[in-house]
């Protein structure tokens, strides 16, 4: 009966027409039923395929990735791909940490692991022969190196303790049950919410705004920001369906709008076309009940849904939250709840934080241009969150495109690109109408009729925030095939003013970042191995002297068509270069930003800086082709290794083949 899960009800009706014993009773039957499948999982476990994890080189868990059960990630941590019974595979959207070395192996009964570069031999004789190939392995690891010592907090993070870390699964276990429970429910978590949700409802008028929270002469920190929205249909209230005619507008400290006029659709993620519930951590949208007052509260029900947002937004001085409908929009019933706690200067502090903003940006879609989706200059900070909505008529395989990310004064890519699919995750899995949002990023809502497709796609980057220090363009590419075709910085118009008209091929997306205007690092040094007498750090030396290097005329990948020439020194392992480099004595960090050559894969190097150990730089890419291999790759060195210092000694030590073109070093100062 456990087998076909009809449970005691089950069994005692089979017994009893088969003139047979009747079960146990009730509990013993339970009981019994939990024995049984703990020997049937364990014998499961060692039959089934599994992806084994290793960290800091010893075993942590297993997990099967045939069954839809895990250990110990949970749904919706992990997600299985259903789509299709012939693809494995699985998405995993929770960070696992680490101190020295991380190691995913693939692998299944009767077989060894996969040989790297055989797979990626027949891969590409495959796309050079046009052809399928009969085994496909694809995967994708996002990887975010934290400051040494740092802990990472956040407004979760009294519910789990950190008090015993031996052994590790049960840490971890521990860890990603509680994340897991969270998710499920964060309105019983989120600071604000609980038996402390109160809404304070007020009515907006078209064409008028009103004030939501409005404080001087006071530093705080807003936690949460709550939202419902109603509209008014034969005098009754009815749940709205149309959040982009609610546009927000947050002011800090007196100085411009930082968040001007965005639809509360971009910043919840809860959708353009239609509302879907948002099943994510720091942002989402989902039933949750409230006490209510204020306008015609004794009409609202104390259960709907509910918009949360959770990020932290600290101000110094004032703050002002407006929201407001545009002329000619219907009015509506907003009901909002602001929650906020005292200001530390030890934690919180305007030069090393910035402010809570965000960006809008639409416009027009096509296959000749480049789509913007953020761009700032002369400003620094993180960005922390992408919420992307696209329609899309005329071009089919949208999701195929690439994202790429450029920072500061290069035009070249620090985060060289990957498609929709992998960037927001899930998109391979895309069916009509279902909703594959999760803890950090998803696909909330995909619309598919003949051609025609609506992308709702959001990414909280909470353990991977993006760094800039003068500046930062993300945009969606041109179109697929970079290598045959040219478009080299060809960028559509955006618009930063919110058009309530809807295109059928159009894309908006809101950015949310910390940060301010003004600079907030410059280059102090810089070495290119191949033109010695032209470079700032003249103090270095390779160990043995007798390095390989070797001329190369290739591309960067995100600029087909531009060739260049560079002299690549390649490393052996256990060969080092160190450097002399030149810092800012008050800096807050120091980047190492390398351009380098990526047809060796997985190069990895120790650093050293003034004898200390600083890390493992750990660059993964790998090029396609020789004519597309050049790529920068960052590395930020711990503060406590650069602060008050006028230079510095780094030792880069080559544990694979390490092959280096050039370096830059970034003072990284955030001074408002």
């Amino acid at each position: 009966m456990r087998m076909i899960d009809n449970g005691h009800a089950g069994a005692s009706k089979v017994c009893s027409v088969m003139n047979m014993t009747p079960p146990p009773r009730p509990k013993s039957f339970k009981k019994s039923s939990h024995v049984i499948a703990k020997h049937a999982k364990t014998v499961a476990k060692k039959s089934m395929k599994a992806a084994a994890k290793e960290v800091d080189g010893s075993d942590v868990f297993t997990s099967s990735v045939v069954t839809d059960r895990t250990y110990p990630f949970q749904e919706p941590l992990i997600r299985p791909n259903r789509r299709n019974f012939y693809k494995a595979g699985y998405y995993l959207t929770f960070p696992i940490p680490y101190t020295k070395s991380l190691r995913i192996v693939l692998k299944w009964n009767g077989t060894s692991e996969l040989n790297d570069d055989e797979l990626w031999n027949m891969t590409t004789n495959c796309k050079k022969n046009k052809k399928g190939c009969p085994i496909v392995l694809f995967h994708s690891v996002i990887a975010n190196k934290l400051v040494h010592g740092a802990k990472v907090k956040s407004s979760f993070e009294d519910y789990f303790s950190e008090e015993s870390t031996k052994p590790k699964t049960k840490l971890l276990k521990r860890v990603t049950t509680t994340v897991s429970e969270m998710v499920k429910s964060p309105e019983i978590y989120g600071p604000g919410m609980r038996s402390g949700c109160k809404l304070t409802c007020q009515k907006v008028l078209s064409g008028s705004e009103v004030e939501i929270y409005n404080v001087r002469n006071t530093a705080k920190v807003i936690q949460s920001l709550l939202f419902r929205v109603y509209d008014i249909k034969q005098g009754k209230l009815v749940s709205s369906e149309n959040w982009k005619r609610v546009l927000i507008t947050m002011t800090w400290d007196g100085k411009d709008a930082q968040v001007k006029e965005i639809p509360l659709a971009g910043i919840f993620s809860v959708g353009l076309d239609y509302l879907r519930e948002v099943q994510s951590l720091t942002a989402g949208f989902k039933n949750t009940t409230c006490d209510i007052q204020g306008h015609r509260a004794t009409e609202i029900a104390l259960r709907d849904w509910l918009a949360f947002l959770l990020y932290e937004m600290p101000f110094w001085k004032s703050a002002k939250i407006t929201v407001g409908i545009p002329a000619g929009h219907q009015s509506a019933i907003i009901c909002t709840q602001v929650s906020t706690k005292e200001l530390s200067l030890d934690k919180y502090h305007p030069r090393l934080t910035g402010y809570f903003s965000a960006q809008l940006n639409q416009q027009g879609f096509d296959y000749l241009h480049h789509k913007t989706m953020f761009h700032l200059q002369k400003q620094w900070g993180h960005v922390v969150a992408i919420n992307f909505f696209l329609r899309n008529l005329m071009i089919a395989s949208t999701h195929e495109l690439d994202i790429i990310i450029e920072i500061d004064e290069t035009d070249l890519p620090v985060y060289p690109g990957s498609g929709l699919e992998d960037f927001f995750h899930y998109l391979h899995d895309f069916q009509p109408y279902r909703n594959t949002s999760s803890v950090f990023n998803g696909n909330p809502y995909y619309q598919r009729r003949g051609r025609f497709r609506i992308y709702r796609c959001f990414r909280h980057m909470l353990f991977d925030p993006i760094l800039f220090t003068t500046g930062i363009r993300i945009y969606l590419e041109s179109q697929m095939n970079r290598e045959n075709v040219r478009t080299i910085r060809k960028f559509l118009p955006t618009s930063s003013s919110f058009n309530q008209t809807i295109l059928p091929d159009s894309l908006l997306t809101v950015v949310l970042f910390y940060g301010s205007k003004g600079s907030g690092g410059i280059t102090t040094d810089s070495i290119t191995y191949g033109e010695w007498n032209r470079s700032l750090a003249l103090e270095f030396q390779f160990s043995p002297q007798n390095i390989h290097s070797f001329p190369v005329y290739t591309m960067f990948e995100n600029e087909p068509g531009v060739m260049v020439n560079r002299t690549v020194v390649s490393l052996k392992p256990g060969q080092q270069v160190t450097h002399t480099f030149k810092i800012a004595r008050n800096n807050v960090g120091v980047i190492l930003r390398k351009e380098y050559r990526t047809i060796v894969p997985n190069q990895k190097a120790d650093v050293k800086v003034d004898g200390e150990d600083a890390g493992l730089w750990f660059s993964p890419q790998r090029a396609l082709t020789e004519a597309f291999s050049l790529r920068i790759h960052d590395y930020l060195l711990p503060p406590e290794k650069t602060a008050r210092k006028d230079s510095i000694n780094v030792v880069l030590t080559a544990i694979t083949r390490w092959e280096i073109i050039s370096i830059k070093v970034v003072s990284v100062m955030l001074t408002n």
